[in-house]
């Protein structure tokens, strides 16, 4: 059935049919479309990618190396990316945030901030909205062992 579906999806791609086959692709179970959608060329994958719904975007984004997941959500705007990381399970967004490089998860968590931030009203404190952060923000700020502050730990 893959070889199916990979045909399938290859034929769609190269006829410009790229909504078609981001809705084709969005039928399969999240492992499988990650397979499948990595068999095909990579300039393929991130324009398929970028056709996805972001609730299939995060859906998928853990079934791929976190290098890989980290390129593709760079392939849609910020907003977008933004949209995505927040709805990938805590679970997974802990790993993938886990699994990048210090400097790379610097990086990344300064560009998920910035779309979160708006500006301040002169005069006035900004609060959260909802009265919390944005959640993959605090999961991530959790997963990075630099940003946790030592507490020494009583021995009884």
């Amino acid at each position: 059935m893959n070889s199916e579906a990979n045909r399938k999806l290859r034929d769609s791609l190269a006829r410009g049919l790229r909504q078609e086959a981001a809705l084709y692709l969005q039928q399969f179970d999240p492992t499988v479309a990650g397979d499948l959608l990595m068999s095909i060329p990579f300039e393929d994958q991130q324009v398929l990618f970028g056709e996805l719904s972001s609730d299939f975007a995060a859906r998928i984004i853990p079934h791929f190396p976190y290098y890989h997941s980290y390129v593709l959500l760079h392939s849609r705007p910020a907003a977008e990316m933004q949209a995505i990381v927040a709805k990938i399970s805590p679970a997974d967004r802990i790993r993938f945030m886990d699994e990048l490089p210090e400097e790379t998860w610097k990086h990344f968590m300064t560009e998920l901030s910035a779309q979160t931030q708006e500006p301040e009203p002169a005069g006035e404190e900004r609060l959260p909205k909802n009265g919390a952060a944005a959640p993959f923000v605090d999961v991530a700020i959790a997963a990075s062992p630099a940003s946790r502050p030592e507490v020494e730990t009583p021995i009884i």
